[in-house]
């Protein structure tokens, strides 16, 4: 869908224009960053089977980020300062405000990337991006099939929201960066039959495009959360416990750990690993998957395909782990001048290694292993790579009896401990959801499972 470009635009360049001519000592660059936002989203109220929409809306949203460069004093500075631009306030006073602020910060100069050229990359389902309404009644049709097929639970309500972005990037050097990126979001809350109850589960699925919005298998996975209510026990306690995790939760894995490999990290002197470095802290048991990850920006459709990294870089696509040992480190424009490094475009969704047992077998593997269906919220530090998350919902099994359902206590771990004795599912999983304000971007295409048997406690009764 095209978006009707407006004079804001060129207004604030001339207000750019204007303050690095009143500094022309001081101001070094500037980028502008505009986005254009269009929104679909339906509420909906259950009935006593199915949804009824009691609300339809539309909303569109334009966007203009500055960045503001400057270098100054003896010896020579750099800082740099972001804002959004406020419409109703004079561009002039806001450009120079934003310059006032760039120079409050000292860091050591670098050089703003130059033009280059990009790949082509397919970043949004045209689905989205030219038949928006026709993408909403589909998933709506979707989302009303799956609940009929439901049993022993009531949707109660439900939110589905279906977004359009198209970006550009420009910078003084003359780097030019487009992007057009679609997004999906549905919510339900649901209870358990009969009616009516005092509990509700609540749960969310996002994608980024039709094909890979699964509402079916959602809308079960949230079916035996809420037909459990009210029979689960609590998880016994465990210094050395067997888990096994879904692709979810091996994808927050993987994106911690990969920020240790980013040259930033090694620039502030927090924790870090370089080519030649492995990832386990342990000693791997003999029948460890050995972890192996791509970077790959151009996967069409997924959340992290780029033709262009942050500072403006041709995306590359690189192998960074191999058999659990460190290939290459992602360099940006900026840490590569600073450490003396080759920058690199290294960028993109994870691609996973999988192994060689489906979800089945390898709870099988394990006289006593507890299956993770969901977490409440997992916390991971970003230094330590340690984890814990209370679990909101698994099942514990255990050979020659029938499965039990469990819920609360406390699971943790340590993500270097964990590879070390970790099983990887066969079957292939994919993962795409942009970034919000409480997560990062995520693009993952690899193992469906991880079982994990080295490293792991759950505290519990």
């Amino acid at each position: 869908m095209k978006l009707k470009e407006k004079s804001l635009e060129n207004e604030i360049k001339n207000a750019l224009e204007g303050i690095k001519n009143k500094y022309p000592n001081e101001f070094y660059g500037f980028s502008l960053s505009r986005v254009h936002s269009l929104s679909l989203q339906s509420l909906f109220l259950g009935s006593k089977e199915s949804l009824v929409s009691y609300q339809n809306r539309q909303s569109s949203e334009e966007t203009f980020r500055v960045q503001i460069y400057v270098r100054y004093g003896d010896p020579v500075k750099m800082g740099n300062f972001s804002f959004v631009i406020d419409p109703l306030f004079p561009l002039d006073e806001q450009i120079e405000k934003g310059f006032m602020n760039a120079r409050i910060s000292q860091n050591q100069p670098w050089d703003l990337v130059l033009p280059s050229p990009y790949r082509e990359v397919y970043t949004c389902d045209p689905k989205i991006e030219t038949q928006i309404e026709n993408a909403r009644d589909s998933l709506v049709r979707e989302i009303e099939s799956a609940i009929q097929e439901l049993n022993g639970v009531k949707v109660n309500s439900a939110e589905l929201y279906i977004n359009f972005h198209d970006m550009k990037t420009e910078s003084s050097t003359g780097v030019v960066m487009e992007k057009k990126r679609g997004d999906i979001y549905f919510e339900a809350a649901m209870e358990k039959l009969p009616g009516p109850n005092t509990q509700e589960v609540h749960r969310y699925i996002r994608g980024t495009s039709l094909d890979q919005m699964n509402i079916k298998k959602f809308l079960h996975s949230m079916a035996v959360e809420t037909q459990s209510l009210g029979n689960t026990v609590l998880p016994p306690t465990r210094d050395n416990a067997v888990l096994l995790v879904d692709g979810e939760v091996i994808s927050d894995f993987i994106h911690e750990l990969i920020e240790q490999i980013h040259a930033e990290n090694e620039f502030q002197q927090l924790p870090f690993m370089k080519p030649g470095d492995v990832v386990y802290e342990k000693k791997l048991f003999s029948d460890t998957d050995r972890i192996s990850i791509q970077m790959d920006p151009f996967i069409p459709f997924l959340a992290e395909s780029s033709s262009y990294t942050q500072d403006g870089l041709p995306a590359e696509e690189a192998s960074i782990i191999e058999d659990g040992t460190v290939k290459n480190q992602i360099v940006s424009n900026r840490m590569g001048q600073y450490l003396g490094k080759k920058s690199n475009g290294i960028c993109g969704n994870f691609k996973m290694k999988r192994g060689a047992l489906s979800k089945a077998e390898l709870i099988e593997s394990e006289d006593e292993c507890f299956e993770i269906l969901s977490f409440s919220s997992l916390l991971i530090n970003p230094r330590t790579l340690t984890w814990s998350s209370e679990i909101k919902l698994g099942r514990l099994h255990r050979k020659g009896r029938e499965p039990v359902m469990v819920k609360g206590g406390i699971a943790s771990g340590e993500i270097r401990q964990n590879f070390a004795g970790c099983r990887l599912g066969s079957e292939e999983v994919i993962i795409s959801a942009v970034a919000d304000q409480w997560h990062p971007a995520k693009g993952y295409i690899g193992p469906d499972a991880m079982l994990i048997r080295s490293g792991v406690k759950i505290a519990g009764e």
